[in-house]
Parts: C-alpha cells; sequence; structure tokens
C-alpha cells in the first residue's frame, strides 16, 4: 500500500493545448528538471499553479521530490509524446527508470503533474478494448487465439500501485508478468483481458485527482469491463483473476454477475487495515498502536489530521476518501457471497502476502480450490526465500513465471 501513487496526483485542466501552450508547456518542464535535479525545492514549488499549490505546500513539494529523487535519481531528458484530452504526455527518462509524465498549463503555470508507468519501445502494445467511464476511457490489450470462434477470457486485474497491463509500475516493478500470463493463456486457447487503471499508462487521464480516487471505482471498472466482454461474440464465458489487491477487486466484481468463474492470485484473506497494522507491528509496538488510531478513525468514516511525518504517505489528507472506501471490505466476508467455482492460488515465498491468507479464505469458501506453490513470490515467478534476495527479482523482466503456475489457471479455466 505505501507504494500506492509514487506521482504528483492532482486537479486536472480542462481546455485543450493549443501548439503555444505546448511550447509553454515544454519549457516548463525544462525548468523542473533544471530545479529537480538542483534540489531546488522553492523553484519547483512556484512553478505550480495556485492550486496545486493549496493542495501540496511547500513542504510536501519537498517532501515528494525527495521520494521521486530516491526512487529514480536525477532527471536526465525528456521528449514531447502527444496531447490526449486536455494533457501532454513526454516520457522522461531519469538516472533509474523511463516514465511518462502527464501534464497541463494554468496560466502559464503547472496545473497538474504526475509521472505514470511506462513500457520500454518492444513491451508498448496497442490497446483494443477500450471502456468509456464519466472521468475518462480506460485502455486494454485483449489476445484472442486465432481462428477461434468462441473461447473463454480470463480478465486480469492488476494489483495495487501504479501497476499497469504488463505487470509494471515506474517504482521499481518490472516483471512483465501480466503479459506473461496472456502469452501463455493464448497458447492454451485462452483469451485474456488486461488493463491499465486509472491514473496508470494509457489510462492516466482517467483519473481526476488523488482525492478523487475510490476503491469502489475500480470495482465499477472491473464490472464495466466485464458487461463489454460477456456482449463480445468471441467469448463463450469471463473468469475473474484477481492479483494481489485485484483479488478483492474482483471478488466484488463477480458478485455483480456476469462471471463464471473467480480466480484469487496471492490475494490479501483479511481486512486491509489488519494487514497494514501487521506491518507496523513487525516494526514496532508503539508504531503500531499509533498507526491502528488513525486506521480505526478512517474504518469508521472520519477523516485524520495532523499526522506524524513517519506516517504522511500512507494517511496523507489526499489519500484518506480511498483509505475509507478501501478499509470497509473484509475480503473473507466478501468471499462468502460467491455462488461459483472458486481457485486459490498462492505462492509459499510471497514475502507479501502469506499463504496464512490463502487459508482464510479457503476457510470462509471450503469449495474453493487450493493451489499454493512452494517457490513462487509476490510477483508470480519461482525466488528464493531470502528477502534480498526475493525483492530482487521484482526487477528482472526475463524470469519466467513460477512452475505449475500456468497449468493450474489452465485447469480450472478449461
Amino acid at each position: 500500500m505505501k507504494n500506492l501513487l509514487l506521482i504528483f496526483l492532482l486537479l486536472m485542466a480542462q481546455v485543450p493545448a493549443s501548439a503555444h501552450e505546448n511550447t509553454l508547456l515544454t519549457e516548463a518542464v525544462g525548468k523542473f528538471q533544471r530545479f529537480y535535479n538542483s534540489n531546488n525545492s522553492d523553484s519547483v514549488f512556484a512553478l505550480f499553479s495556485t492550486r496545486i499549490q493549496g493542495m501540496m505546500p511547500a513542504d510536501k513539494t519537498t517532501q515528494m521530490l525527495t521520494q521521486v529523487q530516491a526512487s529514480m535519481g536525477n532527471m536526465k531528458g525528456y521528449v514531447y509524446v502527444r496531447t490526449m484530452q486536455a494533457f501532454s504526455y513526454y516520457r522522461v527518462t531519469f538516472d533509474k527508470a523511463t516514465v511518462m509524465l502527464v501534464t497541463s498549463l494554468d496560466n502559464g503555470r503547472l496545473d497538474n503533474f504526475r509521472f505514470v508507468a511506462d513500457e520500454p519501445e518492444e513491451a508498448r502494445q496497442p490497446s483494443n478494448f477500450v471502456l468509456s467511464t464519466a472521468t475518462g476511457k480506460v485502455y486494454g490489450t485483449v489476445t484472442v487465439p486465432p481462428g477461434a470462434k468462441k473461447v473463454p477470457v480470463v480478465f486480469l486485474i492488476a494489483g495495487s500501485g501504479p501497476t499497469d497491463r504488463n505487470g509494471n509500475n515506474n517504482i521499481g516493478l518490472r516483471t512483465n508478468a501480466y503479459r506473461m500470463i496472456a502469452d501463455s493463456l493464448l497458447k492454451a486457447g485462452i483469451a485474456c483481458l488486461r488493463f491499465d487503471k486509472r491514473g496508470v499508462g494509457e489510462s492516466a487521464a482517467a483519473m481526476t485527482g488523488e482525492a478523487a480516487l475510490s476503491f469502489d471505482d475500480m470495482v465499477a471498472d472491473a464490472v464495466g469491463f466485464v458487461q463489454l466482454l460477456k456482449k463480445d461474440a468471441r467469448f463463450s464465458y469471463v473468469i475473474i483473476a484477481g492479483h494481489s489487491e485485484g483479488s478483492l477487486v474482483g471478488m466484488i466484481a463477480a458478485q455483480k454477475g456476469g462471471v463464471k468463474k473467480f480466480i484469487s492470485i496471492a490475494g490479501a484473506g483479511e481486512p486491509a487495515d489488519k494487514t497494514i497494522k501487521d506491518q507496523y507491528l513487525a516494526q514496532s509496538k508503539t508504531k503500531a498502536d499509533e498507526v491502528t488510531i488513525l486506521l480505526d478513525s478512517l474504518k469508521a468514516g472520519y477523516g485524520v489530521y495532523n499526522v506524524k511525518e513517519d506516517y504522511m504517505s500512507l494517511f496523507r489528507s489526499s489519500i484518506q476518501p480511498y483509505l475509507r472506501s478501501w478499509l470497509k471490505y473484509d475480503p473473507q466476508a466478501e468471499i462468502k457471497k460467491l455462488h461459483i467455482p472458486v481457485l486459490l492460488v498462492q505462492g509459499e515465498n510471497d514475502l507479501q502476502v502469506s499463504s496464512a491468507n490463502a487459508l482464510l479464505l479457503k476457510k470462509a469458501y471450503p469449495a474453493a480450490r487450493l493451489t499454493l506453490l512452494p517457490r513462487m513470490n509476490h510477483i508470480l515467478k519461482d525466488a528464493p526465500a531470502d528477502r534480498s534476495a526475493n525483492f530482487a527479482t521484482y526487477a528482472n523482466p526475463e524470469l519466467s513465471l513460477s512452475d505449475g503456475f500456468i497449468a493450474a489457471l489452465v485447469r480450472f479455466v478449461k
């Protein structure tokens, strides 16, 4: 959850950019590069519009720049790519990553500024499946076995953070896991739809700001995609497969109907507040106690204020609406509402979601089929139990999917 969004999430302008505005915007991006690389946060702050400054005061701007610097290093260069739905896109190269910058102007100053995941040229695939929402379009890729008349389709829902349709993001996650799943299912005669979530990749413009982001919006998008798949004559039936946080999203979406089967991949078995509390308890009881107070208030529907700097990345005011909408769900309660075949897939070397979570879901839904893969970690690759070596796999897209993972999916789907 702490990696939910390492981006500037701010209100978006609504006026299409002219050629002159694009020139001014490109100049502003150049200024940002100079000020950012020289650690001049005051000058960066001055580049932002009044609206952004009100949402992210100078001290928070400094904090955000420090986080970006630690994650991606200095900004080496940028290239204008396109303007779409009032926003201009620049491909930005940092020391440690290449990302897409989505931005716009308001009275000559940056009114929208955020980094989203960008794929290497060889990994990019054009969208061929689009969901229209009230805030913009959500783009995806569907792969269908050639020559097939009617095939089952797996609808793959990504995990938390700015993770794109291929299983990558701009904060160190480079796995290509979701693309590998789609390619493997294709060989088995099964179609697959995967997509960029709101605020991510090609769907960046569909999110109007962090404060407007809701867990229920992600569920609504999933339901919308299911309805599109149901109407598509190429597909015989729909199976939702949710990974990590996507498990809960898919679990709730599956209750709306139109889905024949459900697959939970490394899904949490406890409410998010319990998981977060346990993570902090592993650090210290003092931190766990302080975080518990914040989480309990949010779960009760209240906002929290005067948050300590240590917890600001998780409890900043703009993310609290999302947290409140997420904390109200209990995976064990939600899975009980399903009346369809369920497969639970869990890696025993998963350092983010332990096997105990799969056992909790199995207990809540005894009819579910449980597959435990001894060496699989959270990104669905074989990995050692050693923490450092395990997390090192998160940045190696050449690794194959875990042994037995695809076989388990194919058996269940067919």
